[in-house]
């Protein structure tokens, strides 16, 4: 049988890392990875504020241009949209990250009885 040929070292040589390199002499420490965690993270007010001012951001120009309002009605109206976005929105996310809670939960509890 032919004995296969020894591969000539084409292309650049493999990239070094100074922190694989300090692993591998033992003077820094690894972090213990265990994968990412699915556990859901509550949402921040911030989102909800860039939500509701973008919609009436967009509400503004809509009333203006295509609904016939004064400028002035239309900042009104979309200021109150703003304000009544707000807590909605606030509400919402609360509800939805209780219910992602639960599931994560039953799921949690579910694979530890097995």
């Amino acid at each position: 049988m032919a004995k296969r040929k020894k591969r000539k070292g084409v292309g650049p040589p493999p990239a070094v890392s100074p922190r694989r390199e300090a692993i591998a002499a033992g003077t820094t420490k690894v972090k213990a990875t265990t994968g990412h965690s699915r556990e859901p993270m509550p949402r921040s007010p911030k989102g909800v504020l860039v939500r509701a001012g973008l919609v009436a951001a967009i509400f503004y120009p809509y009333l203006v241009f295509f609904g016939g309002e004064s400028p002035l009605v239309s900042l009104v109206v979309a200021v109150a949209a703003f304000a009544l976005m707000v807590p909605l929105g606030l509400f919402l996310d609360r509800v939805r990250y209780n219910r992602q809670m639960r599931r994560y939960q039953e799921k949690r509890a579910g694979s530890a009885r097995r």
